[in-house]
């Protein structure tokens, strides 16, 4: 009798180990909850620790900023560029298709919301009302002053889903950069086209310049819609030939804090998709 509990006892403690041993050696669990990357100017990665055994696509952990110059724009691309929208396309392999024109103050004197004559290839249909644009821009009511109260004051800055954000001034804006005039001559110009579909949110010091805040048109065609923007708006900078100043002789704005407009104007152009950066151009240009 002894010896049979004995021996009953022995199995049981071999089928104890047998399933801790079991429970050691099965799989873990990976969670299937997104794992968030945010890039920052640093170009460091961030991975979240909810999924931390998740793994990347190549070109998803890519820390990387590629830099490509050219006589026109410097552009530097972001790892966010190359996330999937959900559809099996990125943002970059749309905006690799377009053209990134040298700026052209002299031909947009008007704001691309409107024909412009000057550059035949910016499409113009008939709409309903008239002749209408569907590769430019919404205008919308400009604003100056709209931030900035105390010297060095920070404030937050929206720009809707699918809208640009047109600043011009001194401003200070993490993960995008700054720029300020100094007394150089040399204005700054700030653009922000939000591809995303959530608003962006960026709190930053954006002196007492000058913005406009509305919708681009056309999505594939943003190439042509910024080019036009920030040309027309190198034109105002410059004091160049425009409707606010059509023979060139008057004020068009006191840019630079003086009338005769700013001697050149230092452009940078950000796309984000909500508040993550995937494309930066930029550019000087002069009178």
């Amino acid at each position: 009798m002894k010896k049979r509990i004995v021996l009953a006892f022995g199995i049981l403690l071999l089928a104890m180990v047998a399933c801790k041993m079991d429970t050691l050696v099965s799989p873990a669990v990976v969670s299937t909850e997104a794992v968030t990357m945010a890039t920052s100017l640093s170009t460091s990665t961030v991975e979240s620790t909810r999924a931390p055994t998740v793994t990347l696509k190549s070109t998803e952990i890519s820390t990387a900023v590629v830099v490509i110059s050219s006589s026109a724009w410097t552009l530097k691309w972001y790892p966010t560029a190359d996330k999937d929208r959900g559809d099996g396309t990125t943002f970059r392999s749309d905006a690799e298709k377009w053209v990134w024109r040298e700026v052209a103050p002299q031909l947009w004197p008007t704001f691309p919301n409107i024909p412009n004559p000057l550059v035949p290839e910016f499409r113009v249909i008939e709409g309903k009302d008239g002749p209408e644009v569907p590769d430019g821009l919404e205008n919308a009511m400009d604003e100056s002053n709209f931030c900035q109260q105390l010297v060095g004051e920070a404030c937050r800055v929206p720009v809707a889903a699918e809208h640009y954000y047109y600043f011009t001034g001194d401003y200070d804006v993490p993960n995008i950069g700054s720029c300020e005039e100094g007394e150089t001559g040399t204005g700054c110009m700030l653009v922000i086209v939000n591809v995303g579909r959530v608003t962006s949110d960026f709190t930053g010091v954006f002196g007492q310049g000058f913005r406009l805040h509305a919708r681009y048109l056309n999505g594939k065609a943003l190439d042509v819609a910024i080019w036009a923007l920030v040309s027309h708006g190198s034109n105002n900078m410059l004091n160049l030939d425009s409707k606010l100043n059509p023979d060139g002789i008057q004020n068009a704005g006191a840019n630079c804090s003086v009338p005769e407009g700013c001697e050149k104007a230092k452009i940078r152009v950000v796309f984000v998709s909500g508040n993550e950066v995937m494309l930066i151009l930029e550019t000087t240009i002069g009178r």
